[in-house]
C-alpha cells in the first residue's frame, strides 16, 4: 500500500509540478553552448519567430514536458520562508482591521466582507466619516456665535453622531437631539445644559477605541518586507526572481488602506457603552431618575415611538433583540446598507459618487500594479499568474455591484447574510490562490 501511494505521489509530482527555474537555466545553457537550436520545435512559434530569447523563453507544452525532467513535488524549495516572509505580514494586517463588538461569529463575517468586497467596505467607511463631517458643519451653522462656538459645535456633532450610531438614521439625528434638549423636564439652565452636553460629548469621545499606532507598526513591517526583497543589501540575495512575490504583495496592498481607514474611524468599545452614555444624558435632561431605557427612536428598543416601554420583560426582550441586530443595523462601519446621506449645505460636502470612486482607487491601483509587475517578470507575458490576477481583480471590482443588488432586498438581516455569503465565495478562494501561488503551484508546463 505504501509503495502504491509513493508511486501515485511521484506520478502526481511529475505531472503537476516541475522545477521551472532549473529547467529554464538548463535551456539557456544549452542555447549558449549551441547544443540546442534557437528554432527547435520545443520553442513556441508566434507566427514569425521561435520564442527562444534567453530573457523570455517560451516553450510549448510538449517541449516543456520533453525537456523539463525535474519533478518537484515539494514546489519551491524555500516555500515555508516565502510564506513566513510574505503572507504572515498580510495576515497580521488583516488581524489589525478594526472589528466592532458584534460577537465572534459576526466578527469573522466582517473580515470576510473586507476581503470579499473591499470597495464596499471602504465606501462604507468613507461614508461614515463623511456623515461625521456633515454633522459638524450642521452643528457649526446652528450654534450661536461666541467664544465657545467651535467647542459647542463639536459637542453637538458628537451627540448627533451618537444618535446616528444607535438609530442608523442620519436624517433624524438632529431632530432627536433638539427634541431632547427642548423637553428639558429637569428645568435646567442653559449653562447647565451646555455643561452636560459637553461632558457627554467628552465621555462619548473617550469611549472610542483607537489602534492607529499598532496598525501603523504592522504596515511598516509589511512595507519593509517589500523593500527588503528589492534591495539585496537589506534582504539578501533571493533564491529566485522576486517579481511574482512582489506582484502578489502589490495585489494585496489595498489592505493597507483598509486597515488605516478602519482604525482611523475606530469605534465604540461596544454599542452598550454608547447606549448607556446617551440614555444617561436623556434621563438627566428629561429629569428621570429611574434606570430605564428611555432612548427615543431606537429600532427594536423602543420601536419608533417616544413612549417608555411598559413591562420589564418586554424591555429585556426588546433590548436583547436590539443588540443581536447590530451587525446589520449600523454597528459595522464597513457595511452600510444605505449610503444616502443628508446634505449639510457646506461646500465641502462629498457626494456618494465621489466617495465611491475614492474607494475604488486603492484596489484599482493594486490590481494594475500587480498585473504589470507579474506580466513583466520573466517569462514575460500572459500566464497563469497574470490570469489569476485578472480573474480575482475582476471579481473584486464586480463585488460592490452585487452587494448593491443584494441590499435592495427587503430586510436588513437577510441582506447582511447574503452579502457575506457572496463575499465568502470570493475571499476564501482568493486567499487559497495567493497562498498556493506563493508555494509554487503554478510551476507547471501549462504555466510556463
Amino acid at each position: 500500500m505504501l509503495t502504491k501511494t509513493s508511486l501515485l505521489l511521484a506520478l502526481v509530482a511529475g505531472t503537476l509540478a516541475v522545477d521551472l527555474e532549473t529547467c529554464n537555466n538548463d535551456v539557456k545553457s544549452r542555447l549558449a553552448n549551441n547544443s540546442l537550436s534557437s528554432n527547435d520545435s520545443i520553442f513556441f512559434w508566434n507566427g514569425t519567430q521561435h520564442m527562444s530569447n534567453p530573457d523570455n523563453l517560451q516553450l510549448t507544452i510538449a517541449g516543456c514536458k520533453s525537456t523539463c525532467h525535474y519533478p518537484n513535488f515539494d514546489l519551491y524549495d524555500d516555500m515555508w520562508p516565502r510564506l513566513l516572509t510574505w503572507l504572515f505580514p498580510v495576515l497580521l494586517m488583516i488581524g489589525n482591521l478594526h472589528l466592532p463588538k458584534v460577537g465572534h461569529f459576526n466578527r469573522i463575517l466582517v473580515i470576510l466582507h473586507f476581503l470579499g468586497d473591499p470597495i464596499d467596505s471602504m465606501w462604507s467607511l468613507l461614508t461614515k466619516g463623511e456623515v461625521w463631517n456633515r454633522f459638524y458643519h450642521i452643528a457649526l451653522r446652528h450654534t450661536p456665535a461666541g467664544p465657545d462656538k467651535d467647542v459647542m459645535a463639536r459637542a453637538f456633532a458628537a451627540l448627533m453622531s451618537a444618535f446616528d450610531e444607535l438609530t442608523d438614521d442620519m436624517g433624524s439625528a438632529r431632530a432627536d437631539l433638539e427634541a431632547t434638549i427642548a423637553e428639558n423636564a429637569a428645568q435646567l439652565s442653559k449653562e447647565d445644559l451646555d455643561y452636560i452636553l459637553k461632558e457627554t460629548a467628552e465621555e462619548l469621545i473617550d469611549s472610542r477605541s483607537n489602534e492607529v499606532l499598532r496598525s501603523g507598526l504592522v504596515i511598516i513591517n509589511y512595507l519593509w518586507t517589500v523593500v527588503a526583497s528589492l534591495v539585496p543589501s537589506i534582504g539578501g540575495e533571493q533564491s529566485s526572481k522576486p517579481g511574482g512575490r512582489i506582484g502578489t504583495a502589490m495585489f494585496l496592498s489595498w489592505i493597507v488602506t483598509a486597515v488605516m481607514l478602519s482604525n482611523t474611524l475606530s469605534g465604540f468599545s461596544s454599542r452598550r457603552t454608547c447606549l448607556r452614555v446617551m440614555e444617561r444624558y436623556c434621563r438627566t435632561v428629561k429629569g428621570r431618575k429611574r434606570d430605564v431605557h428611555v432612548f427615543p427612536n431606537t429600532p427594536h428598543l423602543v420601536s419608533k415611538s417616544r413612549s417608555v416601554l411598559g413591562r420589564l420583560g418586554q424591555r429585556k426582550s426588546r433590548l436583547e433583540d436590539y443588540f443581536k441586530s447590530q451587525p446589520w443595523n449600523g454597528s459595522v462601519y464597513s457595511y452600510r446598507k444605505n449610503k444616502h446621506i443628508v446634505p449639510s449645505g457646506h461646500v465641502a460636502d462629498k457626494s456618494p459618487l465621489y466617495l465611491f470612486l475614492l474607494s475604488i482607487a486603492p484596489l484599482f491601483l493594486a490590481i494594475t500594479g500587480a498585473f504589470i509587475i507579474i506580466y513583466e517578470t520573466p517569462n514575460v507575458g500572459l500566464g497563469c499568474r497574470t490570469l489569476w490576477v485578472m480573474i480575482l481583480g475582476g471579481l473584486l471590482l464586480v463585488s460592490p455591484f452585487l452587494t448593491f443588488a443584494i441590499t435592495r432586498i427587503r430586510g436588513r438581516k437577510v441582506a447582511w447574510y447574503l452579502v457575506v455569503l457572496k463575499d465568502s465565495c470570493i475571499a476564501i478562494p482568493m486567499l487559497l490562490i495567493v497562498i498556493l501561488s506563493s508555494m509554487g503551484i503554478f510551476n507547471t508546463c501549462w504555466c510556463w
